[in-house]
């Protein structure tokens, strides 16, 4: 078995440019746990099936986080679940078994996982909030959702686009047909979007951009996990109470799961009205099949890239 600096190398080096800051202090760890994992015949798959059960476990404690006992194990099993999110594609890697099929189970999981983690954060104001912990918790779950149909219906949309295009046997360069984008446009995202604007704007759409650039960080996967954590720490440093505000009691869990209600619809809202507006889907498929067009036309002709 290599040594955790080869490791390193086989598994981490082609996604360091690509990682996050938080995502590359979880790989200090996770290279630990592939070190392990790999003295058994374990596939990235079953990995990935470790990684959802620790979701599930994980679901159960955060519906009690409440306690100290279970909102520890929670935070535990949220950073193991991160972990194990690396693992498998870690796993993959030095197996050289990645596929498009991995990615897909991957996908899933995450998926689950947002809705999930804040239902069960819901569950857990029941006790002071009553029913309305159900209520919140499943509103936020629908956001998640919301967000990330939003999101990922952009990529089905193009899929779907290149098929028919195939279906036709066509050889020149697909293209959407849709005319061209919007000047200056060509982002499949509403966080893309405010990004180019802010630098133009001034005044009050200024700051618009820039809370929209705040909501989409906030939203985050990682940020998120780490955002979740912290309230769960503060909220037992106060042992478990609240303000009053006209008579309510707000305490910083519902706070918490009333913003992850809210700004995920605000964002998906944001994103379908900018992705249908300014045709962002259409500008990015079709440089996708110029930039496809163009390597195929280099590698026809024996041109590269190195100087």
């Amino acid at each position: 078995m290599e040594s955790i600096k080869q490791l390193r190398e086989i598994c981490q080096a082609s996604n360091q440019k690509s990682d996050d800051y938080l995502t590359k202090k979880l790989r200090f760890f996770s290279i630990y746990f592939t070190w392990f994992f790999l003295h058994f015949p374990l596939t990235a798959n079953q990995l990935t099936a470790g990684m959802i059960f620790f979701q599930l476990v994980m679901g159960f404690f955060l519906t009690r986080s409440y306690e100290l006992k279970f909102a520890v194990s929670g935070i535990i099993l949220y950073h193991l679940y991160w972990i194990m999110d690396l693992v498998d594609g870690e796993v993959s890697r030095y197996k050289k078994s990645t596929s498009i099929t991995g990615k897909y189970y991957d996908i899933v999981a995450h998926h689950i996982f947002k809705p999930y983690v804040f239902f069960c954060i819901g569950v857990s104001l029941v006790p002071d909030y009553g029913d309305w912990g159900y209520y919140l918790g499943f509103l936020s779950a629908f956001s998640h959702f919301f967000l990330s149909t939003v999101e990922n219906c952009r990529y089905e949309a193009q899929l779907l686009h290149l098929r028919h295009y195939l279906a036709q046997d066509q050889t020149a360069a697909p293209q959407t047909g849709a005319g061209p984008a919007k000047k200056n446009i060509s982002f499949s995202s509403y966080n893309d979007l405010s990004d180019q604007r802010s630098s133009k704007l001034k005044g009050f759409k200024k700051y618009l951009a820039r809370f929209d650039r705040f909501v989409y960080n906030s939203n985050y996967l990682m940020i998120e996990m780490w955002v979740v954590c912290t309230i769960l720490i503060l909220n037992l440093l106060v042992g478990n109470r609240g303000f009053e505000v006209s008579g309510f009691e707000v305490k910083l869990i519902f706070i918490l799961l009333l913003y992850y209600t809210l700004s995920p619809f605000y964002l998906a809202t944001m994103s379908l009205y900018s992705n249908v507006k300014n045709r962002t889907i259409d500008s990015l498929f079709n440089e996708l099949s110029e930039s496809i067009e163009l390597r195929r036309f280099k590698n026809s002709k024996g041109i590269n890239n190195e100087h």
